[in-house]
């Protein structure tokens, strides 16, 4: 019998919302092992047939990005070459100390600035407590923005680009925002190398990964311009349009139409599409390629602590929780994470990562953590301490070191904040865990 993760699935293609995408999940051990693929990997009107989507598809894995940048972090550390709470402002990124923090925005839109005098730390950067947002999507940015004159998200360098005003002094607020992306440029400058050499050296060969890379487009156009191109070789991504926008009846592209709606957006194309945007060196916040499969293989070595990466002290440090009181972040980041994913829709499933929202969450360096175990309704928890993250390609992972379980999902459609993609997750999350835990009652009965 076809369970309610299988049933909503098949919903989602024959819909089109969803074209195509793997879930793949392993324990601890390697005894259990899923993986589901299905669909295709582009929507594209000019392929034909359409490839297969399989576990080898090269994927944009968008802000899964922000783990791997986690761990060449605690690599650097573990090296000494930067402590976790030095104040970056003076040494690794004194373009920082530049940074006001936005105290408020008047009624017309005019926002007022004062000094910062807070440290700006790695453990600030991982764990979006820094007060670093998004000039996309944050409001008081954006009026920032508009008031400069300045627009949103240009520039090649991290510095040119994401140099925003703090939404608040670090250490005392969490906003998600582009925190991971000057830790990137922090390991580049304490190691020497440039990120996406860092992690081939440090993480990517020790593992016997081989497809990751942050060179996507460039790669796919020398592949085309010398012959070399394999269909489906990459995933091209697509996004989610209302359903009346595909059919070309009006209305425009809200795109949180379905964050509250029962009506399912439409994928469509994304041709050309290029995570990086013009910057000139890796994005340590979300320019990441790589496989489902190699994915998957980078998040069994992290539950698997694995000492040819890092120490197991810094692997236990990697998903500590970080927030909330006696911690080395305080109370109120806590209380601003918590309020933020249980009072704001679009935040939750943004970034709430099918936690429920009565649960407590915290932070780690690599990703939103439990504070308590939860009920996933069929007989089966997850653990207090279990790590969740995701990227906006409609992808999802988890690291559950007490179960001894970790999993992706990975579609390859840009949500947008809506629903449909994010409820499926949390359906496949249930699911993998009680296919888990029947794994292991199996092999006790044996």
């Amino acid at each position: 019998m076809a369970t309610a993760f299988e049933k909503r699935l098949v919903e989602l293609q024959e819909a089109g919302t969803l074209p195509g995408g793997v879930y793949i999940a392993a324990d601890a051990s390697g005894e259990f092992t899923y993986t589901h693929q299905f669909g295709v990997s582009t929507i594209s009107p000019t392929v034909d047939p359409k490839p297969a989507f399989t576990p080898d598809t090269r994927l944009v894995v968008a802000s899964c990005t922000k783990l791997a940048t986690a761990v060449a972090v605690m690599k650097v550390v573990e090296e000494g070459k930067v402590a976790l709470d030095e104040d970056l402002r003076k040494s690794l990124l004194p373009e920082l100390d530049e940074l006001q923090v936005i105290e408020s925005v008047d009624q017309n839109g005019v926002p007022t600035l004062k000094p910062n005098d807070h440290p700006i730390t790695l453990r600030y950067l991982l764990t979006h407590t820094s007060g670093l947002g998004y000039d996309l999507v944050d409001p008081p940015l954006i009026a920032w923005r508009a008031h400069t004159g300045a627009l949103p998200w240009t520039g090649p360098t991290i510095p040119a680009r994401m140099s925003v005003p703090l939404q608040f002094a670090p250490g005392t607020g969490w906003r998600y925002g582009v925190g991971a992306d000057w830790a990137g440029l922090a390991v580049e400058r304490a190691s020497g190398q440039e990120l996406d050499e860092f992690l081939e050296e440090n993480v990517w060969r020790k593992l016997g990964i081989t497809k990751a890379t942050f060179w996507r487009r460039k790669i796919q156009q020398e592949q085309a311009a010398s012959g070399r191109k394999v269909e489906g070789e990459w995933a091209e991504e697509a996004m989610l349009i209302p359903p009346q926008a595909a059919g070309g009846a009006g209305g425009g592209l809200d795109m949180g139409v379905a964050t509250t709606s029962d009506a399912l957006p439409v994928a469509i194309p994304l041709q050309g599409f290029d995570m990086l945007g013009g910057l000139e060196k890796p994005c340590g916040g979300g320019g990441l390629s790589c496989t489902a499969a190699e994915y998957l293989a980078f998040l069994r070595a992290v539950l698997t602590k694995d000492p040819s990466v890092l120490s197991e002290k810094s692997w236990d440090e990697l998903l500590v929780p970080q927030v909330g009181e006696g911690r080395p972040i305080g109370i109120e980041a806590w209380d601003s994470l918590n309020k933020t994913l249980k009072e704001d829709d679009q935040a939750d499933v943004n970034c709430g990562m099918n936690v429920p929202r009565d649960v407590n969450k915290s932070l780690s360096l690599g990703g939103l953590l439990s504070d308590d175990a939860f009920e996933l309704g069929n007989g089966t928890s997850v653990s207090k301490g279990a790590v969740f993250w995701g990227g906006m390609t409609g992808m999802e992972w988890f690291v559950d070191r007490e179960n001894g379980l970790c999993g992706l999902a990975a579609p390859q459609v840009f949500t947008f904040g809506q629903r449909p993609i994010h409820d499926l997750n949390a359906l496949w999350l249930r699911q993998i865990f009680k296919w888990h835990r029947d794994h292991k009652d199996k092999a006790v009965s044996a």
